[in-house]
């Protein structure tokens, strides 16, 4: 997937026949899925160049109020990387600002979407909004799209459990540590991406090394603090581990995510690792010493190992 991180840069490749969809797309989940698929099949079905998806960062609510931005199932990297994994050809991420805030939806399907980017055809979810106040409906691009020159696709909501799939009811969900809910409308696990820092080296002297991740941006919402079934794909094999999220308070007290992988053993420093979370084990404890944080990883791992043999990351 080509990315482009200004306006003037994708119009600097030249004139093309886009069809495109637009929002956050906050965890790129199942109901994303189904506006996704749409604008894929609209490209072949209309005989146009290539899909184009518009994200906005920041948030838009992180700049019109702040006060009510939520934290984000994605860092910008993991939304990208999810939308490429959905086949999209070309995403433009795109910053929100006060001046794009302002901008009445008319002006902007006008000078960006049609004269800038040469949308001939946008897919929108059914919940649409676009422009200052969000006055812009599906059905006001409609309406506009007739003189413009582009035709507007309406898609369904997606639900589960009778109740529409959204990205702040998974946002609920992940806070409450729902990883099963979350997991079923992502179509995924949720992720932790983050490089790999050096740590104090304390689980390498217990027999357990980790590999400590840097902590994620604020702005990136996780699951409660705890022990956790995970993960990784350190060489492009699928290894699972446990990761311990929080302060690891019997040997650092420093907060983050650091990830013990199963009969594995490598230098990831310095690398980026993407983290799957699958299953959390327990809370995050204080032990009496060392000694018994050994004996209490070792009872971690012997559940993994029987949670893993039933069948769960396969």
């Amino acid at each position: 997937m080509r990315v482009y991180q200004d306006l003037a840069s994708l119009r600097a490749e030249g004139p093309r026949r886009r069809a495109a969809a637009l929002g956050v797309f906050d965890g790129v989940h199942r109901g994303h899925a189904r506006i996704l698929d749409a604008l894929g099949a609209a490209v072949a079905r209309e005989g146009l160049d290539e899909s184009l998806v518009i994200t906005f960062d920041p948030h838009p609510l992180a700049v019109v109020r702040p006060e009510r931005a939520p934290r984000l199932l994605c860092t910008l990297d993991e939304r990208l990387a999810a939308l490429a994994g959905c086949g999209i050809e070309t995403a433009l991420v795109l910053p929100f600002t006060a001046d794009l805030a302002a901008t009445d939806y008319a002006r902007f399907a006008r000078e960006i979407l049609v004269e800038a980017l040469g949308v001939r055809f946008l897919v929108a979810g059914y919940d649409f909004h676009l422009g200052r106040g969000r006055r812009g409906s599906a059905e006001d691009m409609a309406v506009l799209g007739e003189s413009l020159g582009f035709r507007v696709e309406v898609v369904t909501p997606c639900y589960a459990d009778g109740r529409v799939l959204s990205s702040t009811r998974i946002r609920d969900d992940l806070a409450a540590g729902r990883l099963d809910a979350v997991r079923e409308a992502l179509g995924r696990p949720f992720r932790i991406s983050g490089r790999v820092v050096r740590g104090r080296g304390r689980g390498r002297t217990l027999g357990f090394p980790t590999a400590n991740l840097a902590p994620p941006p604020p702005e990136k919402l996780l699951p409660p603090a705890g022990v956790y079934l995970v993960s990784a794909r350190p060489e492009g094999e699928i290894r699972a581990g446990l990761m311990n999220l929080g302060w690891a308070p019997t040997l650092k007290g420093e907060w983050g995510p650091e990830v013990h992988l199963l009969d594995w053993a490598g230098d990831l420093y310095g690398r980026t690792m993407d983290i799957d979370v699958w299953q959390w084990l327990r809370s995050e404890e204080r032990f009496s010493d060392s000694e018994a944080l050994a004996a209490r990883i070792r009872e971690d791992l012997a559940r993994a190992r029987r949670i893993l043999a039933s069948g769960l990351l396969t």
